[in-house]
């Protein structure tokens, strides 16, 4: 890879958690971070190997989207992401998937707009090559997800939505992802409660009937149960 590229950002290196209150973990991690990003690194042959995992989430964020994705209490479903930025979140969001062992798949949207498109679907890409049967990249914008998978097709028991960070845009992938939720399934969408009109806001408030806010936040990630 070129050097010339700016390298993914290091959220969980440069920022920690000390500004948030601790949330326990619900069970054992049976997935570290440090083995996510060695997989990462070993397959996208980033210049920066011995770095660690490229997400734009902070260590106990990570921590608990493995746990999602990983608890076998959840309901049977695939799991979808909106917005990959460099394919951090999604090879561990596929790797704690696989640990359910029921041949479940992730689907991860994302628009890649920027000057650095190319070089984040490569890195996405290259970092997903081995576990192809796993893991999907679609580019597209997620305002097409009902025309990706119909209405009437609630196939994700997981949906993580860290794309495009505007009210209006986080509400309207909130709501198409939905309507493709399985009953029971979960919304996590990173940087909750930041606007007035985020879903996880409103849905705390009473304003979402259908859905069930989880408390605490974990750091900025909010957790919303699909009640139907």
């Amino acid at each position: 890879m070129n050097k010339e590229f700016a390298h993914p950002p290091l959220w969980n290196d440069i920022y920690d958690d000390k500004q948030y209150p601790v949330v326990p973990h619900s069970r054992p991690l049976p997935l570290t971070i440090e083995e996510v990003a060695a997989r990462w690194h070993g397959c996208a042959m980033w210049w920066g190997g011995g770095w660690s995992l490229p997400a734009m989430l902070r260590r106990r964020e990570q921590e608990e989207l493995i746990l999602l994705a990983s608890d076998p209490e959840m309901p049977e479903g695939d799991i979808l992401e909106i917005g990959c930025g460099w394919g951090g979140s999604t090879l561990l969001l596929a790797m704690a998937n696989g640990l359910r062992n029921k041949n479940e798949k992730v689907f991860s949207v994302d628009s890649f707009v920027g000057e650095d498109a190319d070089v984040r679907v490569a890195l996405t890409r290259r970092s997903l090559r081995y576990i192809l049967d796993e893991a999907m990249l679609i580019v597209a914008d997620s305002k097409n997800l009902l025309s990706i998978w119909p209405e009437n097709m609630r196939r994700f028991r997981l949906v993580f939505i860290d794309g495009c960070h505007e009210p209006q845009v986080v509400m309207n992938d909130f709501i198409n992802a939905s309507k493709l939720t399985v009953p029971d399934g979960i919304i996590a969408l990173h940087d909750s409660g930041m606007t007035p009109q985020h879903p996880w806001r409103e849905c705390k408030e009473g304003q979402l009937p259908n859905f069930e806010c989880i408390e605490p936040l974990v750091n900025t990630l909010g957790r919303i149960r699909v009640l139907s």
